[in-house]
């Protein structure tokens, strides 16, 4: 996992150092000084970013230069040397330092001597004028910057106060310029007593200063090893480092500029940070590993890192990824070329693609082969561990039974993979299983598929074989059989009834002259009173209208039938015992004279009742 903590990363100590000229420049090419006068470094006065330490991974921060306004200590009693760290905020504010002070470039970096295995401390600095002198200082510090000063507002938070983390063994180191000079000093900070101790000047076996030509830059390295660094070996670090330039070597010197910036850590211990990549990106898992030296010796010199979950073993990391993107970074690890990670077992779901480690752009192949990599004192190594997600076959069998007259291939009939949309079976597709037609998917190890086919054609039954839950393995083709059998047909037979109602309707009192024209009887049959009534056109049952003939003559009747009105009964609506009625209607029209084109309507009493027994 990834560390926080309000100091930044944790170290156990601290330390300030003071030059006359502070400047930081980019490393040589070449990842050993050629000249290497003061331990692996170069120091002789070329400082750019091309040409400076001699040592490759210097790195460089650019601070604010000329006429540009830049966040420094505000110059008072509580902002000398000696009390900063307890000045009360804010006491950061807008600063133009002196061309001569004004700081604009720092290179830093560290690096072993191959020949003594020491720790130098690589510090190179360029300034805006060379037109005068002054005190260069470099302050280290144990805590990491202030959690006030590291977040979205970084140093310009009110509440930060750069110093505030200052603690006993933190130092300072000076470089008095005047009369260009070279002597490095160092002081030590007790917090007990809230100063710090007193100037140490450091020989040129542990140190060594030089100036450009032109005096706007310099450099210097120390033996942090011989210096600061504890000689039983126990690992000590310093994760805050402010240079700056002050007006003297006493607790009562001002600030005249401040590089206010994160910068690498310093440490006689590497850091090991472990990384989760997977194939495809995105997953989530149990990526257990294991870190140890192949010499069989100890990679911690007692404090275990709280990543580690090895019961305060100080031989071996024991620690898990949980996805990723997930990042465990191990600290306080001893110096060493032999470090090994090994990843352990991640169960049937995934399996371990790489493992490489880099260093000061070295790429180290850990696995696949049993490969090592070296932890540098102040360095990270970056390991990164690829698991690559397997992959399982589920193989969709079609079985096509043919018969009763119905022939069928695989292609007309489709099946869904959990639940998504129709697809075909191919009727040319995988020859997987002999005689029969199949389609091959590939899925995760570990997912859940079912299958179903959707709406079979009538007449034909469809049935599953280990169709349903099938979870995919890396070492088992699921087979999901989906067969479809054509049945046998079976008619239905459906009576109907024909119904046939008759009427008849008597006209008496009729009286008809010669030449007068025929007159009308019109049958209506409704399947309602209602309908009758209201005397309307009727389709259910139906109607007939039938021509009327009769003699020259008066006081006469006539007999009228229906020639046929039929109704089409369904049984089954009709029920066993329920009966139907219809009502008649009759209507005489005469369009003669005697009456003159008249109507005669009869009631709707005249009912019919069919009654279908089934």
């Amino acid at each position: 996992m990834r560390k926080t903590s309000s100091t930044g990363t944790t170290f156990i100590t601290a330390a300030a150092i003071a030059f006359g000229i502070v400047g930081f420049s980019a490393p040589r090419a070449s990842a050993q000084a050629v000249c290497a006068n003061a331990g692996p470094f170069c120091i002789d006065g070329v400082i750019t970013d091309a040409n400076n330490s001699g040592v490759a991974g210097t790195a460089k921060i650019v601070d604010p230069a000329g006429s540009s306004k830049e966040l420094g200590p505000i110059n008072g009693s509580a902002t000398k040397i000696g009390v900063i760290n307890t000045a009360p905020t804010p006491m950061l504010g807008d600063t133009n330092p002196n061309a001569q002070v004004d700081l604009n470039t720092i290179y830093t970096n560290t690096a072993v001597d191959p020949n003594t295995n020491h720790i130098w401390y690589y510090f190179g600095w360029a300034r805006d004028s060379n037109n005068g002198s002054g005190f260069i200082s470099v302050e280290l510090q144990k805590s990491g910057v202030p959690l006030a000063c590291s977040g979205s507002n970084g140093y310009s938070n009110p509440a930060c106060n750069p110093w505030s983390g200052r603690q006993t063994g933190d130092f300072i180191i000076l470089w008095d310029q005047q009369g260009n000079a070279t002597q490095i000093s160092i002081r030590f900070f007790n917090a007990a007593t809230h100063s710090f101790g007193a100037k140490i000047d450091l020989d040129n076996l542990t140190s060594r200063a030089a100036y450009s030509s032109d005096f706007f830059r310099g450099e210097a390295a120390i033996d942090f090893t011989a210096v600061v660094f504890p000689s039983t070996g126990e690992c000590q670090s310093f994760a805050n480092t402010i240079p700056g330039t002050v007006t003297g070597n006493s607790d009562t010197a001002d600030y005249k500029d401040a590089v206010l910036a994160p910068f690498p850590p310093v440490s006689n211990c590497g850091t090991v940070t472990v990384a989760k990549v997977t194939d495809p990106p995105g997953l989530t898992g149990s990526f257990p590993y294991t870190m140890t030296r192949t010499g069989g010796t100890a990679i911690f010199d007692g404090v275990v890192d709280s990543d580690c979950n090895n019961n305060g073993s100080t031989f071996a990391c024991d620690a898990t990824l949980t996805g990723d993107g997930d990042i465990d970074t191990i600290e306080n690890l001893l110096v060493g070329s032999d470090y090994r990670v090994v990843e352990g077992a991640v169960g049937p779901a995934f399996e371990e693609v790489s493992l490489s480690c880099v260093l000061n752009g070295t790429t180290y192949t850990v696995y696949p082969g049993t490969g090592t990599f070296p932890v540098a004192a102040t360095k990270t190594t970056a390991c990164t561990i690829t698991n690559r997600k397997l992959t399982g076959l589920i193989r969709i069998v079609k079985v096509v039974n043919n018969g009763f007259g119905l022939t069928a291939v695989p292609g007309d009939f489709n099946f869904t993979l959990d639940g998504g949309g129709p697809q075909p079976f191919a009727n040319g597709g995988t020859s997987c299983t002999s005689g029969a037609t199949c389609k091959e998917l590939e899925f995760q190890v570990g997912t859940s598929h079912d299958v179903v086919e959707p709406n079979p054609p009538a007449n034909w039954t469809v049935g599953y074989t280990t169709c349903s839950g099938m979870v995919v393995s890396s070492t088992q083709i699921q087979t999901c059989t989906v067969t479809n059998t054509a049945t046998q047909a079976t008619p239905s037979v459906l009576t109907r009834q024909r119904v046939v109602l008759f009427d008849r309707a008597v006209v008496s009192g009729l009286r008809r002259a010669t030449g007068e024209p025929s007159a009308t009887v019109t049958f209506k049959l409704y399947a309602t009173l209602a309908a009758c009534n209201a005397q309307g056109a009727t389709t259910t049952p139906g109607s007939e209208t039938i021509n009327v003939s009769f003699p020259n003559t008066t006081d006469t009747s006539v007999s009228v039938p229906t020639s046929q009105l039929g109704y089409e009964i369904n049984p089954s609506s009709a029920g066993d015992t329920g009966s139907v009625p219809y009502f008649w209607r009759a209507l005489y029209h005469q369009s003669g004279t005697n009456p003159p084109n008249a109507d005669f309507l009869s009631d709707c009493t005249e009912i019919s009742t069919v009654r279908i027994q089934q």
